[in-house]
């Protein structure tokens, strides 16, 4: 299982996959636009894994998450939605 995290704002998400069973990082850090031409740049690298060894978890930030979680779900990805209280508390 991969890990995929998206941090959520206004105008540009930024990304993080690691692996679930070792943590280990499997690629820099990277940011990308909230929009189409930026989620082609997060495709591009979750293409280099089969989606069903992908989940991908974003906080419910207000209304910003929508379009790529809409986006990753139209693809096929699993999405889990994080409440931002819980990740406060951490």
């Amino acid at each position: 299982m991969k890990l995929v995290g998206i941090d959520i704002a206004k105008y540009r998400h930024a990304v993080y996959i690691m692996a679930a069973a070792t943590g280990e990082s499997l690629c820099d850090p990277f940011f990308f636009n909230n929009n189409e031409n930026g989620f082609q740049k997060l495709y591009k690298e979750l293409n280099k894994y089969a989606k069903d060894e992908l989940l991908i978890g974003m906080e419910d930030t207000e209304h910003y998450y929508f379009a790529i979680e809409s986006s990753l779900l139209a693809a096929g990805y699993t999405v889990a939605l994080i409440n931002p209280i819980t990740t406060k508390n951490l």
